[in-house]
């Protein structure tokens, strides 16, 4: 059953089967959501749920490390954009191909191609410390690309349940953003490298193939209701007869114009045939490619673009000003723990509101989503704001940051809720409405990631800390004092000089050097030839055009640690050894 493309339309506007004989007009409502009974529903509602958890939890690790990813395992901290970037950048690709090419695919098999594509991405990124910047690059586009394919594929796959089922969907998105950032921040406080953390990641691919063929199960498909046996009797005129309901009956909120309430009264003539005004089975005429495009899409084009707007607002508040809310001087040397880990904190924050307005289907509709946009407008403006000014405090900042995510997951939910719910979309349509849809939000991100490598890389370019670098080494500190005697200088200078020293000794090193380069570093060729030998678990190794760089190893001889040393002095490079090489 998983094969199953669609299922039957059915005009919802043709009267239902009633009881003829009565000389009281017959009376019958409009089945809730349509024509589509899920017999299974809170089963099939947690199994999306489990689905959208699984299908996001990679993407939101991603963006919860890429700090790590950009400036610890790389060096790269002024490409942190990219990583974002990357996380979205083939979605739109993918998304696309979805929507154009793949709609006569079996979902079986597009499940399945994401599921292997989301545990490559993992694996890979686990292992991409060892082979380079490029290759973790990489691996990030392929489990952002798993996360936008498996939503656009999941979402059209959704049109043979009842709307509401979405609102498992993306309660289970707005988890993964929970789980993720809040399994990541844990792993990450344990000492756990992002090697281990993103295997710890990969084996969740498997409950999510076991959540899509063994646990939901597809609702039958929709039939109109049996008529009674004493209506089966009457004469019957040939021409059905509906009128609509009466003037003061309410209408429904989220439907467009024209649209009757769905639960409405449909009266039906006496004597007449209450017979289905289209055959389930009539043939219907082909239409144009471009046409079906344009006819889903000026259904939906509103609510798109408002997504659209508010995800990239959104994204640009939560990872590109978010990275530069806290100054560099707080970010390496404050000591207030949620300071120094700011940038994570909020990612968490941001996730929390997600997964609350995400879930709060049943609780609130929002029909005018423009509003969720003007709000979400506001925070990007208060963030850019921060950049500047730092004017606020973290506790001032998580609470806010949660407030992004609220509005983010209330446009997403109610923007889905509202297409599904549509009358006006032609049930054979939905499926390229909602994947038209979800290719708005992807060109947000899209658009978001690329403004903020814009931003971090002219008008907001960080301002360095005087002095204190990621390099800072305590005999530095040690200088300060001697020549400057200024105590709350040299204080600052050892708070930040005591972290490069809390990590496990590695077993051996290896020192990087471009052999030919070797008079522009004079203090390396200093060490090099004089103090070298003295560290017998250090190596040398010629790398052809590159700075020179510091590589500890531990037993196994895994990367722990990646320094560049192009310029540090002959005590830096000792100090350095001394207190992390094993003797």
């Amino acid at each position: 059953m998983k094969d199953q493309e669609a299922a039957p339309t059915i005009n919802e506007n043709a009267p239902l089967l009633g009881d003829n004989s009565s000389k009281e007009p017959a009376v019958g409502p409009v089945p809730k959501g349509g024509l589509i009974k899920d017999p299974h529903y809170k089963r099939n509602w947690f199994g999306f749920f489990l689905l959208g958890t699984i299908n996001n939890l990679g993407y939101v690790m991603v963006n919860s490390a890429a700090q790590r990813i950009c400036s610890e395992d790389f060096d790269q901290s002024a490409f942190l954009g990219l990583i974002l970037w990357f996380n979205v950048g083939i979605g739109f690709v993918l998304r696309s191909i979805n929507a154009f090419c793949l709609e006569k695919v079996a979902f079986k098999w597009r499940i399945i191609a994401n599921a292997t594509m989301m545990l490559v991405g993992l694996v890979g990124l686990a292992i991409s410390k060892f082979i380079g910047f490029w290759f973790a690059l990489l691996m990030v586009l392929l489990v952002g690309g798993s996360s936008n394919f498996g939503e656009s594929v999941l979402l059209g796959y959704m049109k043979i349940y009842p709307p509401e089922t979405v609102g498992g969907w993306s309660s289970g998105t707005g988890m993964a953003g929970v789980l993720g950032a809040l399994l990541y921040l844990a792993l990450a406080a344990a000492g756990l490298s992002n090697m281990v953390i993103f295997f710890i990641a990969a084996p969740f691919t498997l409950i999510y193939l076991w959540s899509y063929f063994l646990f939901i199960i597809e609702p039958p498909p929709a039939v109109p209701n049996p008529a009674p046996a004493a209506s089966l009797s009457a004469p019957l005129p040939s021409a059905p007869a509906a009128i609509p309901p009466a003037l003061d009956e309410p209408q429904d909120p989220y439907a467009l114009p024209g649209q009757w309430k769905e639960g409405a009264q449909v009266v039906i003539a006496e004597g007449v045939a209450p017979t289905l005004a289209e055959p389930v089975d009539a043939p219907k005429p082909k239409v144009p490619g471009c046409a079906r495009l344009w006819r889903a899409l000026k259904g939906v084009l509103r609510l798109s673009i408002q997504l659209m707007l508010v995800y990239f607002f959104e994204y640009v508040a939560s990872t590109g000003a978010a990275d530069l809310a806290v100054s560099a001087k707080d970010r390496k040397c404050s000591p207030r723990w949620e300071v120094r880990n700011a940038y994570i904190v909020l990612s968490f924050c941001y996730q929390i509101g997600v997964f609350a307005s995400r879930s709060s289907l049943k609780l609130l509709k929002v029909k005018w989503v423009e509003i969720l946009t003007f709000l979400q407008m506001v925070n990007f403006v208060l963030f850019l704001c921060q950049d500047f000014f730092f004017f606020m405090d973290v506790w001032v900042m998580f609470p806010l940051m949660v407030y992004v995510g609220l509005l983010g997951g209330c446009s997403y939910v109610n923007t889905f809720f509202l297409i599904l719910h549509s009358t006006s979309t032609l049930e054979e349509d939905k499926e390229m409405a909602v994947n038209l849809t979800a290719l708005h939000i992807t060109a947000g991100i899209t658009v978001a990631a690329a403004f903020s490598l814009l931003m971090k890389n002219t008008f907001l370019i960080p301002t360095p800390f005087p002095g204190f670098t990621d390099d800072l080494l305590c005999s530095t500190c040690d200088k300060i004092d001697q020549i400057v005697k200024d105590t709350p200088l040299s204080e600052e200078c050892r708070r930040c000089c005591k972290t490069s020293y809390q990590v496990v000794k590695a077993a051996s090193a290896v020192m990087e050097v471009c052999q030919r380069c070797m008079k522009s570093f004079p203090e390396v060729q200093g060490f090099l030839s004089k103090h070298a030998d003295k560290y017998h678990r250090l190596t040398t190794r010629d790398a052809p055009g590159a700075p020179p760089e510091l590589i500890l190893k531990d037993e196994q001889g895994r990367v722990i640690e990646r320094v560049s040393i192009t310029e540090w002095s002959i005590d830096n490079i000792n100090e350095f050894l001394t207190a992390k090489l094993l003797q």
